[in-house]
Order: structure tokens, then C-alpha cells, then sequence
């Protein structure tokens, strides 16, 4: 993907990537750890990176008035800075649009989103199998994996998963698109 990439750069093609690497998939949190790649381009091609955050305020409704909120900030010099800076500080930056959009443009309230569901991942499943009726094919697998997982941040998902697949065990447990401009 990098040499791809840099090649397009190199012949005056702006490129969109999504450094997420795949769907958000928890409620927690609005941007989720950033793949390194989108520092590695911006290094490697000594060209600053447009944050763009997209924000529809409800997913279900199809409709003229239920607009898709866009905002497109500032370039930022990526280059400039060592990577894990650069990478949380972009992380930092849609984050922050996410939640700003959701606070001007959102309309609901917590009670109305959970939609009879018992617990925000109760309705998080919900959400999921409904947007997956869309999909030809999904890998849960793949995508659980899909996300950027740095080296030295520990989840509790990668402690307890080999415990989990223990043959006849009884443990139990609970467990955005970027320009480069030229």
C-alpha cells in the first residue's frame, strides 16, 4: 500500500484512506486506534494530512432532511512529528469533530437509542446485525481483529481469549477518511 501510494502522490493524485482499518465496533469510543500507515505516507512524502469527519445523524432514516454533516479541518504536518505523537494526535483531532458533530447535530436521547435493549451492548449488537443485513459478506473474525492494536496497550480481550478457547473449559468471561494534499 505505501509504495501504491506514494506513487499516486508522486504523480499529483490526492488519495482518502480510513486509518481505522475497519468499522467501529464498540460504543465507547468515536475514533478508534490509528494504523500506521497514514503517519508512513505523510513521512515518506513530506505531505500534510486533511482530517475529514462525516456525522449522519441517524443511520435508519432515509430522508432529504436527515443531512450528512461534514467537516474537512485543517492540514496536518504529520511528517513533522515522531509517529506515536503524530498518530494520537490525529486520533485526537477526529475524535474531537466526532463528538462536536454529535453534540450540535445529534437529536436523541440515551433512553431513546437503547430501543428496549438492556445494556448499551445489548443495543450495540442490535446495531451491528442490522447493518450487516446490508453486507454480502462479513468475517466477524476478520473484523474483530480489523483494528489497529498497538504493541504496548494490553486489552483484556487479547488476556482472555486463549483462556476462552480452552477445549471443555468451563471459565467464563465478559469481554474516517484522510486526504494527503501535494
Amino acid at each position: 500500500m505505501l509504495n501504491k501510494s506514494l506513487k499516486a502522490i508522486e504523480y499529483g493524485t490526492d488519495i482518502i484512506i480510513f486509518p481505522e482499518g475497519g468499522w467501529n465496533k464498540t460504543p465507547n469510543r468515536p475514533v478508534l486506534d490509528l494504523w500506521q500507515g497514514v503517519y508512513l505516507i505523510s513521512k515518506a512524502a513530506q505531505c500534510p494530512v486533511v482530517p475529514i469527519v462525516h456525522y449522519v445523524r441517524d443511520m435508519e432514516i432515509l430522508d432529504k432532511k436527515n443531512l450528512i454533516h461534514t467537516v474537512i479541518d485543517d492540514p496536518i504536518p504529520l511528517y513533522e512529528m515522531p509517529q506515536k505523537e503524530a498518530l494520537s494526535y490525529l486520533r485526537d483531532v477526529l475524535a474531537s469533530w466526532t463528538w462536536k458533530m454529535m453534540e450540535r447535530y445529534g437529536q436523541s436521547t440515551r433512553s431513546a437509542e437503547m430501543k428496549g435493549a438492556d445494556s448499551a451492548d445489548e443495543r450495540w449488537d442490535q446495531l451491528l446485525k442490522e447493518r450487516l443485513k446490508g453486507v454480502a459478506r462479513y468475517d466477524s473474525q476478520i473484523e474483530k481483529k480489523a483494528d489497529y492494536r498497538p504493541k504496548d496497550i494490553v486489552r483484556i480481550e487479547d488476556v482472555f481469549e486463549p483462556v476462552a478457547n480452552v477445549p471443555d473449559s468451563r471459565i467464563t468471561f465478559m469481554t474516517v477518511g484522510l486526504f494527503f494534499l501535494r
